[in-house]
Order: structure tokens, then sequence, then C-alpha cells
């Protein structure tokens, strides 16, 4: 049984020592003045290439890549071109022996794949900067007529009474609502176009967040009515509650978040806007609604531009726009925005902000 493991061990030993001209890979052994004392037959095409061979000495450019590995007595990977071929070379120092062996892979497709791969992401993002710049000069171009048609609808209201029969009076308000409804499609539009070509400007600076919340409690409370939901606001005024922020993105962020919560809401159902401290640098605001909840599985794609989950077809009118502009506003104001939710139990959307510096 002794002689059996002793032979196979012997067997083994054998096909290693060999091993390395069987390998259709280069391998070949290194000293630490860069002489190469063996290669195999599958390094002859990179060792003709540099001019050299066994006995000789590598090229110096390659020679001065493997220095580490003597200095270290560690093994390194290295990444070098032979003409038009890329190859990885694994280098091993072997303790005791004063040489390192070397391990070639020719990896030149796999190059070309990420050539390929990093060509069609530039293509990519220079296609979605000049969307962005398309879709933001369109928005311009586009707000500008629109302001005047809703400019002249007004004014047809103020002068109405003596003019107008009554049911044209209520086509020039449906015409008034529809107007402000396009143009706020547009400025969601303009403001995903800013923030995606990197624009948009901020003016950062200190924000008493509850001042600003309530603020915005009239224009809240109407949109409530307007969907019979219960509006509250839980906030301390003597808190202080002061972020690093631009007011009026921020002001965008909140109402875009409260609208949101009472237009996706249960009729009669509620929504109440919270502000507190997380800890001693950053602070939180919460908008908790009663409404129909948000699937695990959906809560990821809720920031996607144009991903309305669903709602396409609905009464609430939107875009799927809002929330991934709230997010990034969020983020370039270096805060974060999060959400909790389950199907039948509501929504919790929450920013969190970081407090501004006191001095």
């Amino acid at each position: 049984m002794i002689y059996l493991e002793l032979e196979t061990l012997e067997e083994q030993a054998q096909n290693l020592s060999i091993f390395p001209e069987e390998n259709p890979n280069p391998v070949f052994r290194i000293s630490g003045e860069g002489k190469i004392l063996y290669a195999n037959f599958a390094s002859k095409n990179i060792l003709e290439t540099w001019e050299t061979g066994i006995g000789r000495t590598l090229p110096e450019m390659f020679f001065n890549k493997t220095l580490p590995v003597f200095e270290s007595h560690k093994s390194l990977e290295v990444e070098h071109q032979v003409s038009d071929q890329f190859y990885s070379f694994i280098i091993n120092y072997v303790s005791g022996k004063e040489y390192a062996n070397v391990y070639a892979q020719n990896i030149t497709e796999k190059k070309k794949a990420e050539e390929a791969m990093l060509h069609a992401k530039d293509e990519a993002e220079k296609a979605n900067q000049a969307k962005s710049g398309f879709l933001a000069k369109m928005s311009h171009e586009l707000r500008t007529p629109m302001n005047a048609i809703l400019g002249f609808t007004q004014l047809l209201q103020m002068n109405s009474e003596n003019n107008l029969t009554e049911l044209q009076k209520k086509n020039l308000g449906q015409i008034l609502g529809a107007g402000n409804h396009l143009l706020n499609l547009i400025n969601e539009v303009l403001d995903l176009a800013k923030v995606e070509s990197g624009s948009i400007s901020l003016n950062l600076e200190p924000i008493n967040v509850v001042d600003l919340i309530e603020e915005m409690e009239g224009l809240f409370q109407s949109i409530a009515n307007n969907y019979d939901i219960r509006f509250s606001m839980a906030l301390d005024s003597s808190m202080m509650l002061t972020a690093r922020a631009d007011k009026t993105r921020l002001k965008q962020v909140i109402l875009n978040l409260v609208s949101n919560a009472i237009k996706y809401n249960h009729k009669g159902g509620s929504v109440t806007v919270a502000c507190k401290p997380v800890n001693h640098k950053t602070l939180q605001v919460d908008v908790i609604d009663t409404g129909p909840g948000i699937s695990i599985n959906d809560q990821d794609k809720l920031f996607e531009p144009f991903n309305r989950l669903g709602n396409e077809n609905s009464v609430v009118e939107g875009t799927g726009i809002g929330l991934a502009v709230t997010k990034e506003l969020v983020e370039l104001m270096e805060g974060s925005i999060g959400l909790k939710s389950r199907l039948g139990e509501g929504s919790h959307f929450y920013i969190k902000l970081p407090v501004a510096d006191k001095s």
C-alpha cells in the first residue's frame, strides 16, 4: 500500500514536471535580473516578438513590471500588450529559489469586448446628453407659447361677464385647466432634462424646514380638499430644524411628495407631514398616507422616469417624471430619499437632509 502511494506520488510529480510543455498557454521562468531561465513551447510567439529567448533577458518594459514580485516576494498579475495581442501575466515568486514563474493568458478578445462595451456606454451617454439637450430646448420652446395661451385665456375670463355665454365660460375653464396641466408637464420635462444634463444649479443655504412646510400648509390643504383627503401636520416650531438646502427646490420636493400622497390616496383617507431630527447631522421630513400602498417589487421602479406602475390609465394625471426629479434634487442637495410601504397599508415617503452648519 505504501509503495503504491509512493508510485502514485512519483507519477503525479512526473506529470507536473512535463505539464508546462503541454500547457497551451505561455509559461516561462525568470531570474531577479530578468534572465529567462525556462520557456515552454507556447511562449515562442511572445519571446520571438520580444526578440529574446532562453538564456537572454526580458525587454526592459516588461521586466520593470516584474520587479515588485522580487522585492515583496508576493504574486502579482499584470496586463501587457505584445504586438497586437493583450496578455494577462501572473508572476509567482518561488521562495528560496530566487526566481519567479510567469504564467500568461491571451485576453485579447476580452479586451476587445471591454473596449466595445466602453464605446457603447460612451455612445449611450452621448445620446442621453443629446436627448436631454433636445428636451430642454423643446421645453423652453413649448413653454413660451403655452404661457401666452394661458395669459390670453385668463384675460378672456376676466372680461367674460357681458361677452360670453355660460357654455363659453365653461369652455374657457377647460382650456385654462388643460393648459395649466400641460404647462406643469412641460416644466417637469424641463427639470428632468436639466438634471440629466447636469445643468441645474442650486443655492444651498440654511433653511428652517418647519417654517417652510408651514408656509405651504394652505396649498396642501387646498389640494387635499379637492380630493376629499384629511391633511395634518406634526411639527414642532420650537425645534429649529434647519437644513442645508435650496429653498425653491426643497419646496418642489415636498410639494411633489405631498401632492402624490393626496392624489393616489383613497377618498376620505389621510396624509400627514412631519419633520424630526435623525441625529446632530441629519434631519428627516416624513410624508405618510393611508393610500393603497406599493408592493416590494414595484418600489425600486418608483423613481424611474416615466414609470407610473400601471397607473397610466387612472384618473390621476401624471407622467411618472415627478419622483425621478425629486430623487435627483434631493441627492443634489446631498440628501437621500426612501420609502416604506406595503400593499393595503399605505406609504411612508421620507427625505433625509444634512443639517445646516451652525457657524
